[in-house]
């Protein structure tokens, strides 16, 4: 059934048209007069009659690739997280591109079929879970339509895991170091940069992709400040970095660096940033054993390490975060120190505050009505 509602504003009039059907989501449009409005109704109408807009329709006739395809074109497209998102879409479409979006169901998404094929651990199917998840919201709004219930939120997701806690300690660091310099000596240009790499991680205590998409143009070495574009809290932020490590970086630029390529860790290609996750795993696999939580340091342990460090330092939670450029204090918490002199210490800051042990002080004193009400 259709229905015209005038909606009179400061400066013109519009109309709101909507068709409700038992069985079909609501479609409702705006338009400046009555008659295109009336239009738009009466087509709306004929689609449903002709089941042009019937969801069980269109799920029979529409495939999984049709989906991701549309998403991915719409959706996405220069988004933060495009990457990652083609990446775990286009393995959706490898193992269920060709189903048809009615028989898209939770049983085939979730156990049976598909998440338990990935050999990974439980936390890094949900990821997988998200990509699809999101594709299907998508496509069950306006104006495709094409189903009405996300067959992904009847998935239970993975149980999370702990969180890392395994640290680099000082032996460990400088063995790890000897090892990268040695490695710097024999291999090509991606090696050569490696050592500087895992300096700078230490240096900063920032995520590895912060670092390689480090081009020379964010690099302020008069002043000693990394400007670190599109991190992971969606904000621009800058990193400080010592004389020390600024000596080290120039000497990095006079070996390594080619006219035309932008990155600070440059790759095969002028427009691409080097990786070092392979190189970074065999030295940590090849070095370190397994600690009393059964965990082998990754390139992230250096990351928790510097925060760690500066916990049991004394540095503050808002100090940890500039450094490290967390953006939930949720995350840097457990790094904090707590002890008893930064508990007196952060009572002594309390301005505005009186004790209930203690008789306040100020103008008409008070002491009088305090003590009457606190005789224990």
């Amino acid at each position: 059934m259709a229905s015209i509602l005038e909606i009179k504003r400061t400066t013109d009039t519009v109309y709101r048209a909507q068709v409700r059907r038992p069985g079909y989501p609501n479609q409702t449009k705006t338009f400046p007069s009555k008659d295109l409005a009336n239009d738009w109704a009466n087509q709306i109408e004929r689609d449903i009659h002709l089941r042009r807009l019937d969801p069980e329709a269109l799920a029979e006739e529409k495939i999984l690739s049709d989906a991701v395809s549309i998403y991915l074109a719409k959706k996405i497209d220069g988004s933060k997280n495009e990457r990652d998102t083609t990446r775990l879409l286009k393995w959706w479409e490898s193992q269920l591109g060709l189903t048809r979006l009615s028989d898209v169901t939770a049983i085939g998404i979730g156990i049976d079929q598909c998440l338990d094929k990935l050999c990974c651990k439980d936390q890094t199917k949900n990821p997988y879970l998200g990509a699809l998840s999101g594709c299907l919201t998508f496509i069950s709004k306006t104006p495709y339509q094409w189903i009405q219930i996300n067959a992904c939120k009847a998935v239970t997701r993975r149980k999370e895991g702990e969180a890392r806690k395994r640290i680099i300690t000082p032996s460990e660091w400088k063995k790890l170091m000897q090892a990268a310099d040695r490695a710097a000596t024999k291999g090509k240009t991606q090696m050569q940069q490696l050592p500087f790499f895992l300096r700078l991680a230490y240096e900063t205590g920032r995520r590895r992709g912060e670092l390689l998409k480090l081009r020379r143009v964010d690099v302020n070495m008069e002043d000693g400040v990394l400007h670190l574009m599109d991190t992971k809290s969606g904000q621009d932020q800058e990193s400080v970095i010592s004389p020390e490590v600024v000596a080290l970086l120039k000497t990095h630029e006079s070996n390594v660096r080619k006219a035309g390529f932008k990155y600070v860790f440059s790759g095969r290609m002028p427009n691409t940033p080097t990786s070092f996750d392979e190189p970074i795993r065999t030295l940590m696999n090849d070095l370190f054993e397994p600690d009393r939580y059964d965990e082998i340091p990754v390139f992230h342990s250096i990351r928790h390490t510097v925060a760690t460090e500066m916990g049991d330092g004394g540095a503050t939670e808002a100090e940890i975060m500039s450094v490290t450029g967390h953006s939930s204090s949720a995350s840097v918490n457990r790094y904090v120190k707590k002890t008893r002199e930064s508990a007196r210490a952060g009572q002594a800051k309390r301005k505005t505050w009186t004790s209930p042990f203690r008789a306040p002080q100020g103008p008409g004193g008070g002491s009088r009505l305090w003590a009457a009400a606190h005789v224990y």
